[in-house]
């Protein structure tokens, strides 16, 4: 990802998202805010949603934008143990200043 101007797309099962957070992680190792997709789900059928998440929602002091090596999906303390199977079908950046 090459900055807050830019934002994560993915497309997912609609069923689990409750305590489902997304968060980046940078070369060093910094993590960004954890943010729920379900605030962010653009469309959805019925097993499939498209998602695209802002990435200036995730900014944390320290995080490095230009050095993203890990995109990590996880389920809060909210979710029991064994409760959750969530499928990501292709996750993607893309650039807000350079989209039509």
């Amino acid at each position: 990802m090459a900055n807050l101007n830019t934002y994560l797309t993915f497309r997912g099962q609609v069923h689990g998202e409750p305590g489902l957070k997304v968060r980046l992680v940078d070369i060093w190792g910094n993590v960004s805010r954890a943010v729920a997709p379900s605030t962010y789900r653009l469309r959805y059928a019925r097993y499939m949603a498209s998602y695209y998440i802002p990435t200036y929602v995730f900014d944390t002091p320290g995080f490095n934008y230009h050095e993203v090596r890990a995109i990590q999906f996880f389920v809060d303390e909210e979710v029991p143990v064994g409760e959750i199977g969530y499928k990501i079908f292709g996750c993607n950046s893309r650039d807000i200043t350079s989209s039509p």
